[in-house]
Order: C-alpha cells, then sequence, then structure tokens
C-alpha cells in the first residue's frame, strides 16, 4: 500500500520567466496549473509539455513564447492550450504546491 507523500508549500513571487522555467523544468512530467483565462476567470488545468502525438505538422503562425505564453497538452480535453504566463497562480509539480504572491490581486 502507498503512502500518501505530505504536499510542500513554497509561497514566492514568480516572474513569467520564472513560471516559464518551472513549466520547461517539469521536462514532459504531468503537473497541474491554476492561471487566470483572458475572460478572467480562474481555472485549472492537468497538463503536461512535450506531447507531440497529434501534431499535424502545420506549426503555429506566432512564436508563444513572445507574447507570454506557454504551449501544454491538457490532460482531460485532450487537446493542446495555452497557459499565460503573466497570471499564473498556482503550480503543483509532483509533492510541491507552489504560489505564486506576485499575481495575489488578480
Amino acid at each position: 500500500m502507498k503512502t500518501k507523500k505530505e504536499v510542500v508549500t513554497i509561497n514566492y513571487y514568480l516572474s513569467p520567466g520564472h513560471c516559464l522555467a518551472f513549466i520547461k523544468g517539469t521536462a514532459g512530467k504531468f503537473f497541474s496549473c491554476k492561471f487566470i483565462k483572458k475572460d478572467g476567470t480562474l481555472r485549472s488545468i492537468n497538463c503536461r509539455i512535450g506531447v507531440y502525438k497529434f501534431v499535424t505538422g502545420k506549426g503555429l503562425n506566432f512564436v508563444p513564447e513572445n507574447k507570454g505564453l506557454v504551449t501544454v497538452y491538457d490532460l482531460v480535453k485532450k487537446e493542446y492550450r495555452f497557459i499565460n504566463l503573466s497570471t499564473i497562480k498556482e503550480f503543483r509539480i509532483a509533492n510541491y504546491k507552489i504560489i505564486n504572491l506576485s499575481n495575489k490581486e488578480l
């Protein structure tokens, strides 16, 4: 029987660059993220990066990092999604919960 690991909560002021580094640092492992969508609602997403199974080869017309976005694969909807790096409120990676204090007012 597996024992439940204790979640370590870290409160930190994260810039969009730090958020991108955390996401790229997952190296394809599953993580969850809470962020504010463009319409102002809070979204929680279970996702990962590095999924190329459903890529059509057409590509994007823009570079997501230049617009402050990162492309992830949503595990629930089974579609690619963008996360806005400047509106991220919380990450859950492994047994770590990282709360972004710089977006507390959002």
